[in-house]
């Protein structure tokens, strides 16, 4: 990208509504555009993750709106407008997250998330310890978790291009 190094940078997703810029995501749960021609970061937002988020993903219906996964254990949904942070799910349930439930989830870590290409509100996301979680996230809460035969971390998730309903997951040990 060239310019001034971008420290403990994590992640970069290409915005429609920034024609010079990415999408960054920051070890220290926060999220940001970086201007490419301007070779900087033009805004930032507050860390609202407590740890490295590790994906990020535009809902299909509405670009404006971004969910992003993280090593805490939580997935923060932003409206990306104004980079202002609106909702949160966890699974040890809807609303702000404790210090206490982040440390009851260490080692379920956020690792991939996908919007539904054909239900605007469905989110699936993948953990560390192997579980595909279904969110609500217009009620804020989880529809359904399952563990897919491997106790290994799942690292992604997509739906299935041909059948929507399906969802395809990645494991650490090579399987999908």
């Amino acid at each position: 990208m060239g310019g001034a190094p971008i420290l403990n940078l994590i992640n970069l997703v290409n915005t429609s509504y920034a024609k010079d810029g990415f999408l960054v995501s920051f070890k220290d749960g926060s999220v940001g555009l970086y201007n490419y021609n301007k070779k900087s970061i033009e805004y930032a937002t507050q860390p609202n993750h407590s740890e490295t988020i590790f994906d990020m993903a535009f809902k299909p219906s509405n670009k404006n709106i971004l969910a992003t996964g993280s090593y805490d254990g939580s997935i923060k949904i932003w409206e990306t407008n104004q980079m202002k942070y609106i909702a949160n799910l966890q699974k040890s349930g809807p609303g702000v997250s404790t210090a206490e439930s982040v440390k009851n989830l260490k080692h379920n870590i956020v690792y991939g998330i996908a919007w539904s290409p054909d239900n605007p509100n469905q989110l699936a996301s993948v953990t560390s310890k192997g579980e595909v979680i279904l969110w609500d996230t217009a009620k804020i809460r989880l529809l359904s978790e399952v563990k897919p035969g491997s106790e290994s971390p799942i690292i992604r998730v997509d739906w299935s291009a041909a059948n929507p309903g399906l969802l395809v997951v990645g494991h650490s040990d090579g399987f999908a």
